[in-house]
């Protein structure tokens, strides 16, 4: 019966931790404060749904470049 007793205690401190921390983000992005931890969480996101995304955007620009230079070439 112990255990039980410390399962419930881990899962309300990691719903305190899970809940507490988007309400203090939002609270301090209230205030005017935070801003620039929503924009660092906004990237990581964007990084991990494109990890290589800047470099994948330079070859595209790469790519466009040539082409451009093959046109005046020819």
């Amino acid at each position: 019966m112990p255990a039980s007793g410390t399962l419930v205690l881990v899962l309300c401190v990691v719903g305190v931790l899970a809940l507490g921390y988007p309400i203090s983000l939002y609270l301090n992005a209230r205030r005017g404060q935070g801003l620039g931890e929503i924009d660092l969480l906004r990237n990581a996101g964007r990084r991990v749904r494109r990890p290589w995304g800047q470099e994948d955007d330079d070859l595209e620009e790469l790519a466009r470049r040539v082409e451009d230079l093959k046109g005046k070439r020819e």
